[in-house]
């Protein structure tokens, strides 16, 4: 009987990955529904900086928010439901239910991106979106493969992170300022 019992706990496991799956629908749908409510305001089109000019929030920025908002969504909606014949749930082990929470700090990444004001945030937010990519990419953890491909791609992320570092050294050490909108006047 220890099968049925570990068929029944991997049976209620699968359940509630998809009940981590719905929340995480949930919260996309209420961060874009912010996303929409921010177009009220009245200067948007010039720009409004948040947390003393790191952030700056645009019409355009606005636009891209809610494009890869509703991607993601849609992504995670497909991966809930089994529309087009495939269902990604199915096909992976219950113990990869950090999948969801892996492609949430992938979407935070993404959507603080196109409204950076300054270097040093820049170079955070690149480094979120990285390391939940290089988590997703070795999710597999028997495959051989995937191990292999999200060491290299940590190494090579490394490399990235250092040469990202050293140019925003350079852009410091030349201008003497870190905001974006600064550097680019000057």
């Amino acid at each position: 009987k220890i099968s049925d019992f570990s068929q029944e706990a991997h049976n209620q496991l699968f359940y509630l990955y998809k009940h981590i799956n719905r929340i995480a629908i949930i919260v996309i749908l209420y961060v874009l529904y912010l996303t929409l409510n921010i177009f009220s305001l009245e200067n948007i089109n010039s720009g409004i900086s948040i947390y003393n000019n790191l952030f700056k929030i645009t019409s355009l920025s606005t636009i891209i928010s809610i494009l890869i908002l509703l991607i993601v969504g849609l992504l995670l909606f497909l991966n809930s439901v089994n529309i087009i014949g495939y269902n990604f749930i199915d096909s992976i082990h219950y113990s990869y239910k950090e999948y969801i929470l892996l492609i949430l700090f992938n979407l935070l990444g993404l959507l603080l991106f196109p409204v950076v004001n300054d270097i040093i945030s820049l170079f955070v937010i690149i480094e979120l979106q990285s390391y939940s990519l290089y988590l997703i990419t070795s999710i597999y953890r028997e495959s051989n493969n995937a191990t292999k491909a999200g060491l290299m791609y940590f190494l090579l992320g490394g490399l990235a992170s250092i040469l990202i570092l050293l140019g925003s050294a350079i852009l410091y050490y030349v201008t003497g300022m870190t905001s974006l909108d600064y550097i680019f006047t000057l």
